[in-house]
């Protein structure tokens, strides 16, 4: 594992303390939900939650579930700016999806990745965000690659 991916990969464990610690405080409704497609095989969440860190102007919503007797988790990454228009996930965006049981991450930075974002509803006095994204995100090592159809997201947030 190279600098440029541990400090990813470092990011992405702090982050997901974060978040599971936000998810014990933050109650869901009926109408939140964390889903997508990942080739071919839906992703399910047990699991999800989204952070609002203002001094960033950064959302993050990460879901995890279970395939294969494998965790796997999906980060979505997205300015609080970027509303109502499809953002690309290489420049503006990051969709990062890791299985653990194969210690293997693919990300939307990585090269050839492509995709989009859009957030749909982003209300920061009843702490809601939704949106859609879909795209084909690469591993940083070789040409492996996942894609990801169908995602949607609408959850509640917490402010950091």
């Amino acid at each position: 594992m190279n600098r440029n991916q541990y400090a990813i990969f470092s990011a992405l464990l702090l982050l997901l303390t974060l978040v599971l610690e936000a998810c014990r405080k933050t109650p869901l409704d009926a109408s939140s939900g964390f889903s997508a497609t990942i080739n071919g095989t839906s992703f399910g969440t047990i699991g999800y939650n989204a952070l609002y860190t203002p001094r960033t102007n950064q959302i993050d919503v990460t879901g995890s579930a279970i395939h294969d007797e494998d965790t796997t988790y999906l980060y979505l990454i997205f300015p609080d700016s970027s509303f109502k228009k499809p953002i690309d996930i290489k420049t503006i965006a990051n969709i990062t999806y890791y299985d653990a049981g194969k210690n293997f991450m693919y990300d939307s930075y990585a090269d050839f990745s492509h995709g989009t974002l859009t957030v749909n509803s982003l209300n920061l006095n009843s702490r809601m965000v939704s949106g859609t994204f879909s795209g084909v995100i690469y591993a940083y090592s070789g040409f492996d690659s996942v894609v990801l159809t169908n995602g949607k997201f609408s959850s509640p947030f917490v402010v950091q």
